[in-house]
C-alpha cells in the first residue's frame, strides 16, 4: 500500500477529508463465537467518492460494539457491480475508481485510511469503561 498511486489518492482525497491518514494493513477482524473485533456503523458518507467512516470495535454477540478502537474510512467492495475491473490498463476515471484500485480490500471493503474517533465514541468508551469500573467495584464489596 505504500505505492505512490496510494500515497497520490491520499493526497487527493485529504482536500475532501483533512483528518485522513493513510495505512499500512488492514484492521484485524476476528469473531470467535461471537466475541472479537468486528467493524461497526457507518456515519459521514460522502456523496462524491461514496466512502463513509466505519468503526473497529470490540463486539460481543457478534453485533454489539462494546469498545470503539479505531474509526476507518471505507468504500463498499461491491460499489461498482461486476463489470469493474481492477486489473484494467486504464488509469482510473475518478477517485472511486482510485479508491478500489489502490487502497487494501479486506472483506466487503476497500479501506482508504484511518479517520479519528467521533465525540460519541470517544463519549461512549468511556461509558462503558466507567460501567465497567462501577461494576467491578461492586463485585469487589459483595
Amino acid at each position: 500500500m505504500a505505492t505512490v498511486e496510494y500515497q497520490n489518492l491520499i493526497q487527493r482525497l485529504k482536500i475532501l477529508f483533512p483528518n485522513l491518514e493513510p495505512i499500512t494493513n488492514t484492521p484485524p477482524l476476528l469473531l470467535v463465537r461471537g466475541i472479537g473485533v468486528a467493524m461497526a456503523g457507518r456515519r459521514d458518507v460522502h456523496p462524491t467518492t461514496g466512502s463513509y467512516i466505519k468503526t473497529l470495535s470490540f463486539v460481543i454477540f457478534w453485533i454489539v460494539p462494546l469498545f470503539r478502537i479505531r474509526s476507518y474510512r471505507v468504500l463498499d467492495a461491491t460499489a461498482f457491480g461486476r463489470e469493474f475491473n481492477l486489473l484494467s490498463l486504464q488509469a482510473p476515471r475518478d477517485d472511486k475508481e482510485a479508491i478500489a484500485r489502490y487502497c487494501k480490500r479486506k472483506g466487503d471493503w476497500h479501506f482508504i485510511g484511518r479517520e479519528p474517533l467521533s465525540t460519541f465514541e470517544i463519549s461512549w468508551n468511556l461509558g462503558v469503561a466507567v460501567l465497567l469500573i462501577a461494576w467491578l467495584w461492586l463485585l469487589t464489596k459483595a
